[in-house]
This record gives C-alpha cells, sequence and structure tokens, in this order.
C-alpha cells in the first residue's frame, strides 16, 4: 500500500488570472494498491453524493487514460480517499484528482515520467497549469502554456503569510463561472493587471506584504464573478476588519480567501461569519511548501 497525498491549491490570487497558484494545507489522501483485477474504490460517506466511486470517478479516470497513453494495460487498482478540499468551491478539488492519477500512473510505471512530463500531462487534463503547478510542486507558482508545454517557476511563500479560507454552502462551476466573463477588455483594464500580477508576485516572492492590499486587485474576472458569490462584500468586510491584509476570489469561486501576516483568531472569525451569512466556513491555513507527497 502507498500513500498519496495532494495539496489544495488556489488560483488567480486576484490579478494573476490563469497564471499564479498557491498550494494550501489541506489535502486529498489517497491510498493505494494494485491488484490483478477490478475496481475498488472507498470514499467517506459526506463524499459519496458528488464524488463517484465507480469507473466514473476522475482520479481513476486519469490513471487509465495516462497508462493508455504509454500503450499500458491499467491494472485492477484498490484505493481510498480521505478528502478535505471542498468540491466545485475555486480550490482545485479537481486539479488534486488529477494530480493523483497521474501519480498513481507513475507509480505503475516504475517513476519513469520526467517532472516535466507530469506537469504536461496534468495541464492538459486541466486545460491550464495555475492549480496544477502548486499541486504537483508546492509554494507559490507562476506558469502558462507553451507548445502544450508548462513553463514555469516555482517559489517559497513568506513564512509568516496565513490564509482565512471563507468556503461558501453553495458550489460554482468553472463554466459557469467564465460565462460572466467578457470576451474583450479595454487596454487599460489589461495594463492594470499585469501591474497587479507583477506587484503580486514580486511582494510574495521577497515577503514585502505591506504590498498585498494594493497588488490583489483586478478587473479581468472578479468585478463579473462578484455576483455569483452573495455575501462576496459582506466577507470582504468582515476579513478587513479582523486585520486581513487582502481578500480574493480563489479561482473561479466562490471560495474567499483572505491574506494575513499572523493568524487572526478563528473563533472570533466563525462567529462573526454565523452572524452574516449561515453555513459558510471559514478555516485557517499556510502554504504547502512541498506539494504531493508519496509514501
Amino acid at each position: 500500500m502507498r500513500t498519496l497525498t495532494v495539496p489544495a491549491t488556489s488560483a488567480n490570487l486576484g490579478p494573476g488570472f490563469d497564471c499564479l497558484g498557491l498550494a494550501l494545507s489541506c489535502y486529498n489522501t489517497i491510498t493505494f494498491e494494485f491488484i490483478e483485477s477490478g475496481l475498488h474504490i472507498e470514499l467517506e460517506p459526506c463524499d459519496l453524493s458528488h464524488i463517484p466511486a465507480d469507473s466514473r470517478n476522475l482520479i481513476y479516470r486519469v490513471f487509465c487514460g495516462v497508462l493508455k497513453t504509454y500503450g499500458i494495460t491499467p491494472p485492477g487498482v484498490h484505493f481510498a480517499q480521505v478528502n478535505e478540499i471542498p468540491s466545485m468551491r475555486g480550490l482545485g478539488s479537481s486539479a488534486a484528482s488529477v494530480v493523483g492519477g497521474v501519480v498513481m500512473a507513475d507509480t505503475y510505471m516504475g517513476f519513469k515520467m520526467t517532472k516535466q512530463e507530469m506537469l504536461d500531462i496534468c495541464a492538459s487534463q486541466e486545460g491550464h497549469p495555475d492549480n496544477i503547478l502548486p499541486a504537483l510542486l508546492g509554494g507559490l507558482t507562476v506558469g502558462c502554456m507553451d507548445n502544450g508545454h508548462v513553463r514555469y517557476l516555482r517559489m517559497d511563500a513568506p513564512k509568516s503569510l496565513r490564509l482565512a479560507v471563507f468556503i461558501p454552502p453553495f458550489s460554482l462551476s468553472t463554466r459557469k463561472a467564465r460565462s460572466v466573463l467578457p470576451k474583450t477588455v479595454p487596454l487599460e483594464d489589461a495594463v492594470f493587471n499585469l501591474t497587479r500580477a507583477a506587484l503580486l508576485t514580486a511582494a510574495l516572492a521577497t515577503g514585502e506584504l505591506s504590498a498585498l492590499p494594493f497588488a490583489v486587485n483586478d478587473r479581468l474576472h472578479q468585478p463579473y464573478r462578484k455576483s455569483l458569490v452573495p455575501g462576496y462584500d459582506d466577507i470582504a468586510r468582515l476579513a478587513d476588519a479582523s486585520g486581513a491584509l487582502a481578500t480574493y476570489l480563489s479561482g473561479a469561486g466562490p471560495t474567499l480567501i483572505s491574506f494575513f501576516d499572523k493568524s487572526p483568531s478563528l473563533e472570533s472569525l466563525t462567529d462573526k461569519l454565523e452572524s452574516l451569512h449561515k453555513g459558510w466556513q471559514v478555516r485557517l491555513l499556510c502554504v504547502d511548501s512541498q506539494g504531493y507527497r508519496l509514501e
């Protein structure tokens, strides 16, 4: 038996649309073994309603697809999944499953895949690398696609950085979140985002967290997606009043994440959140520096 742990991720971080990503200390843990034949998937009871326990399971589909790409007939497999990452909440749940399937396939092949091959295959499954990179590599990542290959840099995030993750009781599909975005944007807005994305990357890379309140501002996606997240402004104000440096929409949403330079009071945030919007949860996380782990 082997145990594979893949972190949740947050993409965009405000202005870094489809290119910036951060690994979070929240995990999808997969314990697996290869067997002679058959498929046996064990899930937590809370996941049975939204994660298939059969051949439709994303981890299994990616696992089989990768092996077939290499001309290998998939074996039987038994795996148990303990998933802390909420589905369709903008926290990289599908990316974690894709990484899980690719790593399982590489394990079966005897670890023949290079890091670049793993990245390219994962990104081809997801469509872009913003969540894939931190799930595989940990830390803060910047990436883009270039002729089917992922080009990237990975950096360590400031050790003092803490994140309050506000998770709503409703989901939001990436397709719906993209449907509200304009096909074109004014040059002024494009330049606005370029400058903020550069400032945000530099702030996180150097630890100059005082720049974060300005750096997370965005004109490409957050203003359009706010209407899909009831309570967005209330929670941003709550975080600001609690000492947050900045708040942004994680990935396509609907989760909001606030940056802090020290851990806020979870009890206080929970109480304030409960008085504002029923059903929302808040978790205090840090940046995962390692990415996936295989034991």
